[in-house]
């Protein structure tokens, strides 16, 4: 791998899914970080195109990082504008583009590489994003913003968001979805079919976050008084 890296990479794109495949299934922690050292990512700190191995990243990682982190998309053009990036984007953080419901899976099965572990994106933001947040200037009252949360709770439900979280961020974002549980497993359990319908959501609880800065949030809260048809049409995009 190491001495030609476009051969090998040939060779990676034909077999790769066997890899993956013994990850899933191999229980020695020590055979699947092996295999997973084989394994090639794009990364955000690299252009698009260039491949990068988990000990390459760990060699990168500074001394206080103890986790790998790994962001799942069809594409690196939605990794990159996905708002669950935006945050490693901003603190500088390297994170995995992976792009195969396969590279995710078996990221799962691995748990950590080399004593670090592996970790979505969409985790890490959970736990950051934390609670309400005033990073910037907050022009709305706190009335308006409660009147909106109400409203949202209301039509939304409490199956599709488990609980709502205001910030006042300079996020190009107006919302973001995080859940109680791993994002990953969950996407996982969609696509086998765990999880069957609506009703059975309730257990990922979600919570939706909204940065009252957006314009499209700031317009919510007239239009959810002045048109609520057409504001209920935007709330469940």
């Amino acid at each position: 791998m190491k001495k030609d890296r476009i051969k090998y990479k040939e060779f990676y794109n034909g077999y790769s899914l066997y890899f993956k495949e013994g990850i899933c299934t191999e229980g020695d922690q020590n055979i699947k970080e092996q295999i997973a050292s084989l394994l090639l990512f794009e990364s955000s700190n690299l252009k698009a195109g260039t491949l990068t191995t988990l000990d390459e990243y760990v060699s990168r990682m500074p001394k206080d990082q103890n986790e790998i982190y790994y962001l799942f998309a069809p594409s690196r053009q939605l990794a990159e504008h996905s708002p669950y990036y935006e945050m490693f984007k901003s603190e500088n953080k390297e994170v995995l583009f992976a792009y195969d419901a396969a590279d995710e899976v078996c990221l799962l099965a691995m748990q950590q590489f080399h004593l670090k572990s592996i970790k979505s994106a969409e985790n890490w933001t959970r736990i950051e994003s934390g609670g309400d947040s005033q990073s910037a200037t907050v022009t709305i009252r706190d009335a308006d913003k409660k009147d909106l949360v109400d409203w949202l709770k209301t039509t939304l439900g409490s199956v599709k968001v488990n609980e709502i979280k205001s910030s006042s961020t300079s996020s190009e974002h107006p919302c973001m979805i995080t859940i109680g549980a791993e994002m990953g497993a969950a996407r996982h359990f969609l696509r086998v079919g765990q999880v069957k319908d609506t009703e059975h959501l309730a257990f990922l609880k979600p919570t939706l976050h909204i940065n009252l800065n957006h314009p499209i949030i700031s317009a919510l809260i007239k239009l959810h008084k002045s048109d609520p048809a057409t504001a209920t049409l935007v709330a469940e995009q």
